[in-house]
Parts: structure tokens; sequence; C-alpha cells
């Protein structure tokens, strides 16, 4: 949203193109022009397929952009295709390389062949994590030249503030902000939680985060809901306004193996002065410096998992606010919305 309204602010006319979904109607209201775009994220249906890249290609060809920004694995891809079919530069947003890279299957496989060849297409990349950036770079010589990073989706530092009256010592409460996917560590998380909570009191999991029943990598609810009963974890819906829960939390935990951009949920908690444990996988390491504003386990790893837990309980108080602190530091250098926007800036203009 902020990037719309800057470009507006900027004096651009601005046309988005999306699926209907929950964000539609906050766009509308923007001073955009939206066209909705029929596209189903997991589908791979080749007709299906076909015509969502046909139905793009007739928005462009009306709309006349003088440059297109896409987001995502599917719409880069197919922006990129039909932009370069009519002349028009395209900036690929890569937010992550999602399913397709996390799975050795026939139809993640064509969705990785499908997204470089879209991307060589592309006028220029942005990516937003400095792993995935090398790897796409090391793709080939033309990939290589026009992939630059850009640090996530940019976040307000003032919305997201840091208050360190809000910081309790006790409970020691760890919450998982994230969908229900397999691939974000929620099983990991609950394991961990588990085997926490036979050694230590005083300790309480939380999970805040939707179910994607579309998503191929969706955790079963029924593993949420056996956790809960057992009392190891709670769990809640989410939520419009997830401040309150991450001002409520001793430190943000994000288990994930799941190829995404820079977890905005790390970002959001850094901005608030809280600690943070993730793994160490690209994304992840951007924002979580290890032992500076949190700790960092291996993926698939619930030993490793626990044994970053017990290093946050066994902090002193002021260990865990310097952490806090220091993630906050992080975020104002390099996370802002108005960092992330400059870029996008130069980026325009260079095309």
């Amino acid at each position: 949203m902020y990037l719309v309204q800057r470009l507006i602010d900027d004096g651009h006319n601005v046309t988005v193109v999306a699926a209907e979904d929950a964000y539609s109607d906050q766009i509308k209201n923007m001073n955009v022009n939206f066209i909705p775009w029929n596209v189903h994220r997991s589908s791979t249906n080749p007709l299906s397929e076909f015509v969502s890249i046909s139905n793009l290609f007739m928005i462009f060809k009306k709309v006349q952009p003088d440059l297109i920004l896409s987001f995502t694995i599917k719409p880069n891809t197919y922006a990129s295709i039909a932009g370069y079919l009519l002349r028009i530069p395209v900036i690929a947003v890569v937010t992550g390389l999602g399913y397709a890279f996390n799975n050795k299957n026939l139809s993640a496989f064509a969705a990785r062949i499908s997204m470089f060849c879209g991307l060589t297409l592309a006028s220029k990349i942005l990516v937003q994590n400095y792993a995935d950036t090398d790897f796409i770079k090391s793709g080939n010589r033309i990939l290589n030249k026009k992939t630059e990073y850009i640090a996530g989706s940019g976040i307000d530092s003032d919305h997201y503030s840091a208050d360190p009256t809000t910081y309790k010592d006790e409970p020691v409460i760890f919450t998982l902000i994230a969908r229900l996917l397999t691939e974000k560590g929620v099983g990991e998380f609950i394991e961990a939680a588990s085997i926490i909570k036979t050694k230590y009191s005083d300790v309480v999991f939380r999970i805040v985060g939707a179910q994607d029943n579309d998503n191929p990598a969706a955790i079963s609810f029924k593993k949420i809901e056996e956790a809960v009963n057992r009392g190891n974890i709670e769990y809640h819906q989410p939520v419009k306004d997830i401040r309150p829960f991450i001002r409520d939390s001793s430190c943000i935990v994000l288990p994930t193996y799941y190829k995404e951009g820079i977890p905005r949920s790390l970002i959001e908690a850094a901005s608030m002065s809280r600690p943070i444990i993730a793994t160490n996988i690209a994304g992840c390491t951007d924002i979580t410096h290890h032992e500076l504003n949190g700790f960092l386990c291996e993926p698939k790893n619930v030993p490793s998992l626990v044994a970053s837990i017990e290093r946050f309980l066994n902090l002193s108080s002021t260990e865990r606010r310097k952490m806090g602190e220091a993630g906050r530091q992080i975020v104002l250098n390099q996370f802002t919305n108005e960092i992330v926007f400059e870029k996008y800036k130069q980026t325009i203009e260079s095309v």
C-alpha cells in the first residue's frame, strides 16, 4: 500500500491489476484504477494458465502503461512475457522463491523453469533477500546483469514503534506469527513447546495465523487443536492489527524453511524491539543477526530450536532488552518504507 501511495504522491498514474482478495477494497479506495485479474495462485492447469496470461496481455494492451511492476512468482512470469511482447518494460520483484523451490515434484519443476524464462524477459529484477539475489544472478549472464537486492517490502517504523515500558519478564511468551503451513515450521514450534514446557514453568507458546487450505503445504488444524488441548500452545485467529500480540510477547519465533523474501513478522517484531528466533535460511538471516538481536537455529531441527529457546530463557532481563534494541536499530538502518521506496525510485528511473 505504501508503494502505491508514494507512486501516486510522486505524480504517477497507477493502475493495479490483481486478483480480488481481502485487500481489494483498500486498493479501490486509493486514487488508482483497479482491474481484477482472474488468476489462481496454485493452479497448474495449462488451459487456465493460458487464459490468465492472455487476459493479462489484453489488460496491458488496453492500459498501455509506461512501466509494469510485478510481484511474486506467477505474476512475475506472466507480466514479463506480456510486457516483452508489448515492448513495455517490466520490473519483476521476487518476494521469495516459495513452493516451487521447496518441492521436487513435476509441477514445482515446471514453475521453476517458467520463472527463470519469465525473469529473463524482465527489464529489471529486484529480489528481497541477499541469498536469493545471488541465486538468481547465478542463473545466467542476462539475469546477472539485471538482478539487484531490495530490503524487503519496507515497514512503517513509527506504526511498529518500540516501547520499552511494555516489555514484561514473566511470563516469558514465545509467539509464532505465520500461516498454518508445514514449511513455516509450525510443527517444529509445537514440538519445541511440548519439550520446553516439561522443563520450565511460566512459559507460554502462542500461534497467531490463518489456515491456508489451498496451499499444498497446509498443516492439519487437528494438530493445532491437539496441542491446544494438551496445554502446550495457545492458538489465535489472524487479526488486522498484530501489534498487541508482538507487544505482549517476549520473543517472536519463526522456525520456517519456506523460501520467502524477508519474513515480515520478523521485521515487525524487530521494529517493535522484540528479540527474534529464526532459522538459518535465506531471508531470515537478513533480519536476524545471530546473538545480536536474536538467535538462529537450523531448519527442520527441533533440538536446535529448543536450544535457541533455552538460550533466550537463560538471558537476563537486561540482555533481552539489549537484543530488542539492536533489532530496532537494524530496521531503522535498512528496512524502513523510506529506504525501500528510494530503491524502487532509483530502479524506475533507470529503466
